[in-house]
Formats: C-alpha cells, structure tokens, sequence
C-alpha cells in the first residue's frame, strides 16, 4: 500500500510505502518491514503498535495508553525518550523528555491542568526555561494564548505576549497572529496532517507553536495526540485500534475512513464531519426534554425524542418549518455495556445506538429515532430514508459481527413498524427478518440493559414501551406497570426480506 502526492507545480512530490499484514488490517511503514506475515509481531496483542520507526520501541500501559517513546536507544546508557502519565480517565496528564549528549543532559516537562499548561527546561540540574502557556479564550475556530516566562525567557520575545490561532476547517492551526494583527507563522498541511507549508517572521518565536493539525498538540515525536489515541501523520493510521471498535467500520487503525479532507476525528475515537448539516431534529430533542412529563422525568433515563404526534406536531408547536436550520448535530462514540453509542447529540442522550445481544437474548438491534415520513436517523445524526440506512448503517454492522442469516433483527425505532421504515429495512437487507414497533417507544440507557426484566415498575422494565390506547385508557384497561399504569409493553410486526408480514404481537398482556 502507498500513500503519494503529487505537486507537478513546485515538484514537490513523495511517496511513503506501507505493509499491510496478511491476516488483519494492521501495518506498518515498509522501512520497519516489507513482509506482510511480519507485521502482527510489530504489534502487541491488544492491537498497539509496538515499534514506533527503526530502532524506536514503544511501552504501554495495561490500560492501552501510550507511556513511552524510546527515539534513541543506547546500550549500557541512557535512552533519548518521551514518557506519558494520565489520570484515572485515561488523558494525559504529564509529559516528560530526555535527550543525552556528550556532556549533558537535556529534559522536558510539560504538565497539563485546565486551560494551562506549565512547561520546564533543564540542563543538567539548571533550570534553563519556565514557561506557562494560558489558553484565555477561544470562539469557533479561533483561539488565544498566552505566554509566560517565569524564567528562561528568549530575548527577542515579549513576556505575556497574546498569539491568536486560526484554524481551518479541519481544525487545524493555519495561522497566528500577535495583539497587533502581525503574522507570527502561517502553516498548511498534506490532507494526513504532514506540514506542507510554513512560514514565520521569527524562527524562535514560531517554535512555540504547539497546537497544529486538527487543533492537537504534536510531540517531539511527530505524534499527535487526540485524547484517546496517537495519529500517525506520516502514515495516515492510527498508533493503536480503535476503544470504540467497530464504530467507523471494520478497519481499526484506519484514520477518518481515508478522507481526511471533509471528516475529523476530535478525540481519537469517532469520526464526524468536519462541516455536518443542521440537523432538523434537533428542536424536537429539545422540545421533548423541557415538556417531558414529570412521573417520567424521575426514571433514570431520557424519553425518546418524538411524542405520540410525530415530527411534524412538534415541529408545529416550535413555529418550524421541516428542515428549518438548527444547532449542528454532534457526534459521540461510546462504548457501553454491550452497547455502541454511534451519535448522541450529548453525551447520555443515546439516540443512535447498536447492541450486538440486545438483553441477551442473542438478537441484534439497532437504536434511532424514526420519523413520521418513514425516515430513520442514521449514524451522523441526520434523518435519511430508512433503505439509506439499512445499506450505510445497520447492514455493515450487522455483516462485521457475522450475523446469522435469517435471523431476527430487532430496530428500536419509534413507529417504524406503521411508516413502512421497518418494511423498507427488511426490502434493503433482505436476508434478514426486521423487528418494527408500531408506535412511539420508550426504551431504557444502555447501562441498565444488560437482561430482560419485566417488572411491575416501568422504570426497571428493560423491554421497549409504549402508551395505551385512547381506546384502552376511555375504558380503563389497566397495563402491566403500577408507577405508569398508562404505558404497556410495546406492540410491534416483523418483515421477511420480501417485506411481508410474518409474525405481529398486537397488544400487551
């Protein structure tokens, strides 16, 4: 595999070689080896790279977290190495470097607290810089920082000189400026984050640049770190698999599905647009957490996101318009339980969610929101027609897990099995019998559904949920729980791959 640019303009063109293992997606750069049955030995069993470049061992931590980087390695003496610690969350906390020379030598230290970072240099056991840099502010895609030295300071620099960065779409720091609107360095990247341009009016004052592609730090290394995992520019992979598994696809060290100049990946973790649509809705999430009703309001989980209604009621009430603009949706990758959160528009909401064994009982479903028009919300957060989703969504999931053909599959949707949504996915997937409930649902977080449990109390029941109907209320036909005697197990069809009916469960009992 090659990664090549070609710029016939100015001649600047490169190719960078990678191997590719024979029996996973894991590789490597070709100068570590050219051997495909090589590469799963460069690797530790949990999927961490375990050599940086020739001659650069890694260390990690029994929590998959990167704690050290060996640059030189002396035999007898003291390595050239950068070392990581993080908290009990797993971010990094404190970086550490130490280069030898023949006479001295040289450490860095960078720690890490919110909106502050305390920077030392030492030669021998002389301090030779104190710097902290203060992040004061920051405002879309711009940010401003603050300079101190408490010691060390170069000459040619003001003390607490303000730098304001720029970013671009990507997130990625393309330009700084001082106080006075003065270029301080200007910098433009290859699309996997190599430095394609740089430009600075002073070479010691553009060397504290810190924060470059996609708004990370990169280290001495040449890494960057997102929070989660290392990313590997000069290869375009990440330096361990993804903790989110298979949330962007089957390829675990794959960084932003190749196509790095419209998607990001802010932590390491799941990959989002860099410019996503507004996300029509959005109002109707928000709508349903401000009138939920109280007696719900207490159990330990958010309703779903549309009422009994559907989208266009609430739409109605909100004085919107169906595809009116909204807050842009955001994207969370989670892993919970035996559940995947692929979107939440914050964390805890839920909305887009894949359960493997849903409550154990060895069938797959997919958690959404549906719509009135038989839309379903995909794994970006956007309404799309339910065949879209079936194909790009539910289908690549439901394959990577080898699901068994002919099985059940069981969509979370609300009224997809009335739309014609679980119909349409039953049509597009087809070698899969679709679960599809009729009305609204209520379905519990993914914390609390480990197993079935039907319980005389709504809030501790783990199978979907729905209210009674107007008719079964008018004629005070009690349901199944005492705290919501209003609310009975969900109703619900199931599709064959030709789309026909072949099994319905008509009311609760």
């Amino acid at each position: 595999m090659q990664i090549r640019h070609s710029a016939p303009a100015t001649n600047n063109n490169y190719t960078t070689d990678i191997t590719v293992s024979d029996r996973s997606n894991r590789a490597v750069l070709s100068a570590l080896t050219k051997d495909p049955s090589a590469v799963e030995a460069l690797f530790t069993p949990g999927g961490q790279q375990a050599v940086l470049l020739p001659g650069q061992p890694l260390a990690w931590t029994s929590r998959a977290e990167l704690e050290q980087v060996v640059s030189v390695k002396r035999e007898g003496a003291t390595d050239d190495r950068e070392s990581y610690r993080y908290d009990s969350r797993s971010q990094r906390v404190l970086k550490a470097s130490t280069q030898r020379t023949a006479r001295s030598t040289q450490a860095q230290r960078v720690t890490y607290l919110p909106g502050l970072e305390l920077r030392t240099h030492t030669n021998g056991n002389t301090l030779t810089q104190d710097l902290q840099v203060m992040t004061v502010g920051q405002a879309g895609r711009a940010q401003v920082r603050v300079l101190h030295w408490a010691a060390g300071k170069p000459d040619d620099l003001l003390n607490d000189r303000l730098r304001y960065s720029y970013d671009n779409l990507l997130g990625s720091s393309a330009l700084e400026v001082d106080g006075a609107g003065n270029l301080i360095s200007q910098e433009e990247y290859y699309p996997f984050g190599g430095t394609a341009v740089w430009a600075a009016r002073n070479e010691v004052e553009a060397s504290y640049k810190t924060v470059r592609y996609s708004g990370k730090e990169r280290d001495a290394t040449g890494l960057y770190y997102y929070g989660y995992r290392y990313y590997q520019p000069w290869a375009g992979r990440w330096l361990s698999a993804d903790p989110a598994g298979t949330v962007d696809g089957l390829n675990l060290f794959r960084m932003v599905s190749n196509n790095p100049t419209t998607l990001v990946d802010k932590q390491g973790l799941v990959e989002e647009h860099a410019n996503p649509p507004t996300n029509p809705w959005t109002p109707a999430i928000d709508y349903l957490a401000r009138e939920t009703d109280p007696a719900e309001q207490a159990e330990p989980v958010s309703v779903p996101a549309f009422t009994e209604d559907g989208l266009k009621a609430i739409f109605a009430q909100l004085n919107l318009q169906e595809g009116a603009a909204a807050s842009p949706p955001t994207r969370a990758g989670r892993v919970e339980n035996n559940a995947i959160i692929l979107w939440e528009r914050k964390k805890g909401d839920n909305d887009v969610v894949f359960y493997a064994d849903f409550l154990g009982t060895g069938l797959a479903a997919f958690v959404t929101h549906g719509g009135d028009d038989g839309s379903l919300m995909n794994a970006q957060g956007q309404p799309r027609p339910a065949r879209e989703v079936a194909e790009k969504d539910i289908k690549p999931w439901l394959e990577g897990i080898g699901y068994e053909e002919g099985k059940e599959f069981i969509l979370l949707a609300c009224s997809a099995g009335s739309t014609g949504a679980a119909r349409e996915v039953a049509r597009t997937l087809k070698k899969y019998q679709v679960r599809g409930y009729r009305k609204t649902i209520f379905v519990n977080a993914p914390q609390y559904m480990k197993k079935v449990n039907v319980s005389p109390f709504h809030c501790s029941t783990t199978l979907p949920t729905e209210k009674k109907s107007i008719f079964r209320r008018i004629f005070g036909k009690k349901g199944p729980f005492t705290d919501q005697p209003g609310r009975q197990l969900a109703t619900y069809k199931v599709f064959d791959g030709a789309g026909r009916t072949i099994k319905q469960r008509n009311q609760s009992h």
